[in-house]
Formats: structure tokens, sequence, C-alpha cells
């Protein structure tokens, strides 16, 4: 539970600078939350940081990077019991 704190602050952070289009550091922390994730096998919050990585590419333009990030936040989560988060992606 408490390495849920330290990815729920880099995607809240990561939203934080997208918010202000600093998009190098948004996506640096969204990254760095993903790769948190994995080493702990956290596949509910590794989907949320991809779907906020992928707004971030979608918002600067690159499509393509946007796509395949938000195609993985939603396999994931596809993958996972509770459905309803699909939705946010």
């Amino acid at each position: 539970v408490k390495v849920r704190v330290f990815l729920s602050i880099y995607k809240n952070l990561g939203v934080l600078y997208r918010n202000k289009k600093e998009f190098d550091k948004a996506e640096y922390l969204f990254n760095k939350g993903i790769a948190v994730a994995e080493e702990f096998e956290d596949i509910h919050y590794k989907g949320i940081l991809l779907n906020s990585l992928g707004v971030s590419y979608r918002e600067r333009g690159e499509y393509d990077l946007a796509i395949k990030a938000l195609e993985e936040s939603t396999k994931l989560k596809m993958a996972g019991e509770n459905k309803a988060p699909v939705a946010t992606t």
C-alpha cells in the first residue's frame, strides 16, 4: 500500500506539469512511476500511469506514442477484475 502513495505522487505531479504544458517533466514523472509500478508488479497503477502518459503525448501532438500508451493502458485495465477504469482510457 505504501508504494501506491509514491505512485500517486508521481501521477499527480505529472498531471500538474502536464497542465502547465511542461511535457518533458510530466512524461519523466509518469515514466518513473511506470518503472516503480513494474518493479512492484502493480498492474493497476501501471495502467493509470500509462493513461496519463498517453494523454500527455496526445496533448503534445505525438499521436503514435499516445495510441501506443493508451492501448497498453487499456490492455492492462481489461485484464483486471474491475473493468470500470477502462472507461477513463
